[in-house]
């Protein structure tokens, strides 16, 4: 029961018990006075018929007599009236019995009034001539009681209800500042910090809001410096000192998490010789000064492009990694690159500056880390060779056009897909928390590994497409509905901007109830934006779970995790690849913890891997330590088991 409830049924209790008692005392006065106002009137009615009756009773007139004794009884003031005739000892009575309509039977049953009786001797002088005997009925003063009981009651129902009209608006004036404190103190405990709240009147909740505001402040000091723990590990680890920009092991990193994802875009190598100049002439403060505005100007063309970063990989060479774009804005980024390089050189204090050269190299399927870095360098140095500015690497193979992808895509969409299911165990038990589910589409009757198409689903806008034909064929199979672990989908980002597939999501979800949960990457949760707002709102409305995949992957502020509140994060695989990485891994883990959302560890080869990891906070952990299986492979009840293995 609320606290408005129990303090409106408390007024409404004290109130009643006042008006009772009230009643009471008004009732048993009244009852007394209209006893006694009987006792009077019954006095002076006897006085006053004896007297009327004496000279009718010397003239032994009885008929004048009876009548006026009748005339008197008429007025249904008594209940019975007796008169005796001394002279010749006959008796004349009247009597009734009538109670009165306007009361209720119980009521003048209660015996509050007894009947009062009065006996006068009608006397001439000595002679006694009769006697009168005159008894009241109670019924008067019942109906006079009754009267007032419902005037009273109704009084008191007029004062009730104006009583609680204003203890309502008194009382929900008074409680207004206990429910913005309430929504407040749910807003913190989803760790959404808002302006402090404004102290009330009241001096108890003045102190409880005094309490809040400082809890709230010292829980955003807390995720403030494990955010400003993360950043500061990141610019040591991953970070150039001279340009801020990342460095080499960065890319790598980036490197080998992209190229472990689906995905396409283009690594430029850029060698900037004309720094090595500028340090032999001037010195090493120019330097450093032209290679900041360097980093500065290649930022503000990486910016506008989501996914886009620029590197420092050594003294004079820099990179640029695009991911997600298409060769259309590949080459609009290459050109944008070359005429940067080419102001470099013309703003450059030197006479004869060397060129800058670049090469680029766009990504395809086959690729591995070691060599797209080799085919960036092998562009960068045919350019520095023909003495060209600009060299695009040119693969073996002619790489397969849009059109023919678009037809393959559009045939393959209308055939099930080959399901694979990878399990992430949990961190103490090591049993199965949930697995997170892969969707292949088959040419020939072959799987097809999603890093040859799904660069291809976004680029010609068949991605909401895929998570549907996807969705589809999952809910409908009864191992889905019959899970007890939950399974996990990546969505892609053309799904996650596209509005009528969120409708189209929400009615699936809600007439297909099935143990789902999403995914985004990093970088979609870095963009943010409107669509991605209401995605997140509807799953949380509809009770399914929300990640984040490649959790680090982008030296970039985690604030994000305060706006989405996910579920739980994945790792970069870059972590899991990479030694040496467990403080900012930990301190990545804590910002999330501190949220209270799971963090998972990715790319685990072996068991023995897990040891460098113990002290970290940690909920669970997925590679190919346990690598995906076919759905259709899967030993009958797997799905079933109990989710604690």
């Amino acid at each position: 029961m609320t606290l408005y409830k129990q303090l409106s049924l408390l007024v409404l209790g004290l109130f009643v018990a006042l008006v009772l008692t009230l009643s009471w005392g008004q009732l048993v006065e009244m009852r007394g006075f209209l006893y006694r106002q009987m006792g009077v009137e019954l006095d002076n009615s006897s006085q006053a018929l004896s007297m009327m009756l004496k000279p009718h009773m010397e003239q032994a007139d009885k008929v004048s007599a009876e009548a006026l004794v009748s005339a008197t009884f008429d007025g249904g003031l008594y209940q019975s009236i007796d008169l005796t005739w001394l002279a010749d000892g006959s008796v004349k009575r009247w009597h009734s019995s009538e109670a009165h309509s306007e009361v209720p039977r119980w009521f003048s049953q209660l015996g509050w009034f007894q009947p009062q009786q009065r006996n006068l001797v009608i006397t001439s002088g000595w002679l006694q001539l009769g006697e009168l005997t005159m008894t009241t009925h109670p019924g008067y003063a019942y109906r006079q009681l009754w009267n007032s009981l419902v005037n009273l009651l109704l009084l008191s129902g007029g004062l009730l209800l104006l009583t609680l009209g204003i203890a309502r608006w008194g009382l929900h004036r008074l409680l207004k500042p206990l429910h913005a404190i309430q929504s407040h103190a749910e807003a913190v405990a989803q760790h959404h910090f808002d302006q402090p709240i404004a102290e009330p009147a009241t001096r108890e909740l003045a102190a409880l809001v005094r309490s809040i505001n400082s809890m709230e402040q010292q829980l955003q000091q807390q995720f403030q410096a494990h955010a400003d723990q993360v950043s500061r590990l990141q610019s040591s680890l991953l970070a150039d000192a001279v340009s801020g920009l990342a460095n080499r092991q960065h890319l790598n990193q980036r490197l080998s998490s992209w190229l472990s994802e689906p995905g396409e875009g283009m690594l430029a190598m850029i060698s900037v010789p004309l720094l090595e100049q500028i340090r032999g002439q001037f010195g090493y403060q120019l330097r450093d000064e032209t290679i900041q505005q360097l980093a500065q100007q290649l930022t503000k063309l990486c910016d506008p492009l989501p996914g886009s970063a620029a590197f420092r990989i050594s003294a004079n060479e820099f990179a640029v990694l695009a991911m997600d774009l298409d060769l259309v804005a590949q080459h609009q980024l290459a050109e944008q690159l070359q005429q940067w390089a080419a102001r470099l050189e013309q703003n450059s204090a030197l006479s004869h500056p060397d060129k800058v050269t670049i090469g680029v190299v766009v990504r395809l399927p086959q690729h591995d880390q070691a060599q797209l870095l080799a085919e960036a360098d092998g562009a960068m140095r045919q350019a520095q060779q023909l003495g060209e500015p600009l060299h695009w690497f040119k693969p073996q193979q002619q790489p397969v056009s849009q059109q023919q992808w678009r037809s393959w895509l559009i045939e393959a969409l209308e055939q099930p897909m080959a399901i694979y299911l990878q399990p992430v165990q949990d961190w103490q038990s090591h049993g199965v928390k949930h697995y997170e589910l892969f969707g292949r589409l088959c040419n020939q009757g072959e799987a097809v590994h999603a890093n040859q198409f799904l660069p291809y689903l976004n680029l010609l806008g068949l991605g909401s497409t895929f998570d549907r034909c996807l969705l589809q064929q999952v809910v409908a199979d009864p191992r889905c509905r019959d899970s007890a672990h939950p399974l996990s989908i990546n969505l892609t980002s053309e799904s996650i901007n596209h509005p009528p597939f969120r409708h189209w999501l929400a009615s699936l979800l809600e007439a297909h109830p099935s143990p789902l949960q999403f995914e985004i990457s990093e970088q979609q949760a870095l963009r943010g934006g409107s669509n991605l707002l209401a995605l997140r709102q509807m799953l949380k409305k509809l009770g399914y779970p929300f990640g984040i995949d490649h959790f680090g992957r982008d030296l970039g502020s985690v604030d994000y995790l305060r706006v989405l509140l996910p579920d739980y994060v994945r790792l970069d695989h870059s972590f899991g690849d990479t030694q040496g990485q467990q403080e900012l891994a930990q301190a990545l883990s804590l910002t999330a913890q501190g949220l209270q959302i799971d963090t998972y560890l990715c790319g685990v080869e072996q068991t023995d891997a897990l040891v460098a990891w113990q002290d970290s906070p940690l909920a669970g952990y997925q590679g190919f330590i346990a690598p995906p299986q076919p759905w259709s492979l899967l030993p009958e009840g797997t799905l079933q088991e109990d989710t604690q293995g």
